[in-house]
């Protein structure tokens, strides 16, 4: 087992991390396994609720390229890595060995797709409940406002309308990754 020497001063391995983010935690234990191994320390820094942190950030994520959480950043070898990852992927990063910027942690067999089929499943049985909403028999007294009722509800962002969408183009992250700033 080789350690790394530290550079005097600073430490030259940062992780960018939310407080409340999922994948940060799960990464956590890889972060004390390496620290411990090499013998060095990463300094961590806390983005959702620390806006100097964050502006940090944005200055090593100047493209946008990550855009979320966690980030882990050698200032050696200017080298990062975006979201959750492999043991052997952060390793080599903190080694300064070259690494994957982009490598999803390995997961169960079909945990991606289960995620997927979940999230479709929400939205499948919310668009079954406002249609059910919507075929309700109106009383004739009330015809009116309804119909303008319902009018106003798919435009706000109703069954057949996509409220993510209204006008901007929001980024896309990758499962493994969450929002550079707090959702």
């Amino acid at each position: 087992m080789t350690k790394q020497k530290q550079p005097v001063g600073e430490p030259y391995l940062l992780e960018f991390h939310g407080t409340e983010c999922d994948h940060c935690v799960d990464m956590l234990p890889l972060v004390h396994k390496i620290e411990k191994e090499l013998g060095v320390t990463m300094l961590k820094l806390e983005v959702w609720h620390n806006p100097r942190n964050n502006r940090l950030l944005q200055k090593l994520d100047s493209s946008s390229v990550c855009g979320g959480v966690p980030f882990f950043y050698n200032r050696i070898s200017r080298q990062f890595i975006c979201g959750a990852t492999t043991y052997k992927n952060l390793l080599s990063w903190a080694k300064s060995e070259g690494c994957a910027s982009f490598l999803p942690p390995e997961t169960a067999q079909g945990q991606e797709e289960d995620r997927t089929k979940s999230a479709f499943e929400r939205l499948r049985s919310k668009g079954l409940e406002r249609l059910q909403e919507r075929s309700k028999p109106v009383s004739p007294g009330d015809s009116t406002a309804d119909s303008s009722q319902q009018h106003d509800n798919s435009a706000k962002g109703g069954f057949l309308s996509v409220p993510f969408l209204n006008g901007k183009k929001k980024k896309s992250l990758p499962w493994y990754v969450c929002p550079r700033t707090k959702p």
